[in-house]
C-alpha cells in the first residue's frame, strides 16, 4: 500500500511557520499606517466605514440610542435553546434588541469590518441567474477566510453566534459592540 504524502501546501506552510518561530523579527513584514483622519477619495470602502463608524457613534449618544439601551433591558427576549434535529443537535439563536455601544475602529476592526461588507455585498452578486450563486459563493468563502484570520477566536464566536439573525455587517458591529460594552 502506498505512503500518503501530503500536499506541497502543507509543506510549505509548516516551513513557514517553522521560521517564523524561530526568527521571529526577520518574518515581519513592514505595513505602512494608514492616515488617522484622512479618507481617500481612490478607497470608497475607507469612505464607508468610517461614516458608518460616525452614524453608529452618534446613534449611541442620541436619545433614540438611550431608548434602545433602556428598551433592550426591560423588553422580554427568547433566549438561546439547543434543539435535537434529524441532522443532529443545534442552538436557536438568542432574540433581542441588542445594546449600542461606541466603538472604535483600529486598523484590525477595520479590516474586519470590509470583510463583512463583502460577504454581504456578495448577496447581491447571487441575484444573476445560472453563475451568480456560484461567483456569490466564492466571494463569501474568501471574505470569510479573511475574517476569520483576522478576527480571534471569541470574536468570531461571538460573530458566529450573531450572524445567524442578520447580515454579517450587523454581526460584526455588535460583535465589536459587546467587546467595547463589557
Amino acid at each position: 500500500m502506498p505512503k500518503y504524502r501530503a500536499p506541497d501546501e502543507f509543506y510549505d506552510k509548516m516551513g513557514r511557520l517553522a521560521r517564523k518561530i524561530e526568527r521571529p523579527e526577520e518574518t515581519k513584514r513592514f505595513e505602512f499606517p494608514e492616515p488617522p483622519n484622512k479618507v481617500s477619495l481612490l478607497n470608497p470602502v475607507n469612505a464607508v466605514v468610517a461614516g458608518v463608524n460616525n452614524v453608529m457613534n452618534r446613534v449611541v449618544d442620541s436619545p433614540i440610542g438611550k431608548v434602545v439601551n433602556s428598551a433592550s433591558e426591560r423588553l422580554p427576549y427568547l433566549r438561546e435553546r439547543p434543539i435535537v434535529t434529524p441532522f443532529g443537535r443545534i442552538k436557536l439563536p438568542e432574540v433581542r434588541l441588542p445594546e449600542l455601544h461606541e466603538v472604535e475602529l483600529d486598523a484590525r476592526k477595520r479590516e474586519v469590518l470590509k470583510a463583512a461588507v463583502g460577504i454581504d455585498a456578495s448577496q447581491a452578486v447571487a441575484i444573476v441567474p445560472v453563475v451568480g450563486d456560484i461567483i456569490a459563493d466564492t466571494i463569501e468563502d474568501i471574505h470569510q477566510e479573511a475574517l476569520r484570520e483576522t478576527l480571534n477566536d471569541a470574536e468570531f464566536r461571538a460573530y458566529t453566534k450573531y450572524d445567524k439573525l442578520g447580515p454579517s455587517t450587523l454581526a460584526v458591529a455588535r460583535t465589536f459592540m459587546r467587546e467595547e460594552g463589557r
